[in-house]
Order: structure tokens, then sequence, then C-alpha cells
């Protein structure tokens, strides 16, 4: 079995050093993937904003829809939702 040029290394250094390395390199692989997994949530919230923006003229909702899905989920830079114009006017 072929070794990794960082087995290598990491075998040297003495097993505090070598617990704490582990450490670091476990908490930046979880940032990675912590990220990853932010940028697919995102993108499938902006998804949904978008359909629900195509039920802005059918709802009593004095918001627009994707505006507010968004404002709940904190993805976007507004502090509040757009008004909704084409609302049903009761």
């Amino acid at each position: 079995m072929k070794t990794h040029k960082w087995d290598a290394i990491r075998a040297k250094l003495p097993a505090a050093r070598r617990k704490r390395v582990d450490a670091m390199v476990r908490r930046e692989i979880h940032e990675i993937k912590s990220a990853e997994w932010q940028e697919g949530f995102q993108a499938g919230a902006e998804a949904a904003a978008e359909i629900a923006d195509g039920y802005n003229a059918s709802t009593t909702h004095e918001y627009q829809l994707g505006d507010c899905i968004l404002c709940k989920l904190n993805l976007t830079k507004r502090k509040k939702p757009r008004r909704n114009s084409k609302r049903i006017r009761r």
C-alpha cells in the first residue's frame, strides 16, 4: 500500500503534536464541507424564492414572497422584504 508523503511527515511528529495537527486537519475538513453545504443550501433557497415570486399576484400577502423566504433565512442583504405591489387587494 502506497503511503502519502504527509503520512511519513506525520509519523515523525511527537504524539502530542500529532494530535494537534490531526485536530487542525479535521477542523479544516469540517469547514470545507460546511462551506460546500452552505453554498448548496443558499442556491436551493434562492431557487425556491424565485418560484415563490411567481405567486406574488395571486396572494394577499403584503410583502414579496421570495424576499420573505430569503429574509427569514438571513440570505439577503435587505433588512426588510420589498412590498408586494401585485397582491390582491381586499
